[in-house]
């Protein structure tokens, strides 16, 4: 049975991380153009889909780099 080293793992890990970094960074650029709010069932105003999306996108980020 083949192993992987360890060394491997982390730098297979590494650029599959770098990877996601990277479409997320574009998937940001995208939903900024189009992130807006909208009325609510209250007529209150709330986020829309987009703008929903890149606030999670931003906190899961924050939290993973900067431990909040």
């Amino acid at each position: 049975m083949i192993r992987m080293s360890d060394e491997y793992l982390l730098m297979k890990s590494q650029t599959y991380i770098q990877n996601l970094e990277a479409i997320l960074c574009e998937v940001l650029d995208y939903l900024e153009d189009r992130a807006d709010v909208v009325d609510g069932d209250d007529g209150k105003p709330e986020p829309n889909r987009e703008m929903s999306l890149m606030t999670a996108i931003n906190d899961v980020v924050a939290k993973n780099m900067f431990g909040a």
